[in-house]
């Protein structure tokens, strides 16, 4: 391990040892916060706005659950479709239903049909490391609709932290997690993206850039705002 990965693990075992009896949360703690980003094309285009905000917290002996919702708006305002995703903390470890990941285009296609989820959990280690590879994960999907039947994938693979960075976003400036990691979906033909996110807890991610295989740009999405609901 070079000194720069081990300085990152460094800092994540004693300059967050108290919170690691709980969870490193990446979602607010509260269901009073919204977060709204911006979706850009690869030409910085606005094509689209969402909100975020959990829903709903429950708690058990086993584990906390946190029930979110991101609702995607259209320039013009009109929703384009929200999408209702568990998230959960889990003896000291944050994880991420795979549902999260759908990609607008995906869930565009999913609108107008029956759909049954098989989904991994994504789990953000509690000790993050620069030269770890993350484990895969998968959602499968079965849609159903009057004529047939189809069947997705969506897989996450290769995913990596690589390290801690200073992002200034509409939102704010924020020291974040810089995560990365190919999703590979497969519907009527598979299609590659290699996505950087960076991650601020409490919050989640604040920014993301997507690639095609050949490192072109396909868009981007940036927290905008961070408010409290009246």
């Amino acid at each position: 391990m070079n000194y720069r990965s081990a300085l990152f693990v460094v800092l994540l075992i004693t300059g967050f040892s108290a919170a690691a009896q709980d969870c490193y949360m990446f979602i607010p703690g509260d269901t009073i916060t919204i977060l709204k980003y911006d979706n850009f094309n690869n030409k910085d285009k606005l094509l689209s706005t969402a909100e975020r905000y959990v829903k709903e917290t429950l708690d058990d002996s086993l584990q906390k659950l946190f029930e979110v919702v991101t609702v995607v708006r259209r320039t013009n305002g009109k929703e384009k479709y929200r999408n209702q995703v568990s998230m959960r903390c889990k003896n000291g470890v944050f994880s991420i239903n795979m549902r999260d990941y759908l990609d607008q285009d995906l869930l565009e296609i999913l609108a107008e049909s029956k759909t049954t989820f098989k989904s991994s959990w994504v789990v953000i280690p509690e000790l993050l490391d620069t030269t770890k590879i993350m484990p895969d994960n998968l959602l499968e999907i079965t849609s159903v609709d009057d004529e047939s039947t189809h069947h997705y994938t969506l897989r996450m693979r290769n995913r990596r932290f690589r390290g801690v960075e200073k992002v200034i976003t509409p939102a704010g400036e924020f020291v974040a997690y810089k995560m990365s990691y190919t999703m590979n979906r497969r519907t009527f033909e598979l299609q590659q993206t290699e996505v950087t996110e960076w991650m601020v807890e409490d919050i989640g991610v604040i920014k993301a850039v997507f690639y095609d295989t050949e490192g072109n740009l396909r868009g981007t999405t940036m927290l905008s705002e961070i408010v409290k609901k009246q």
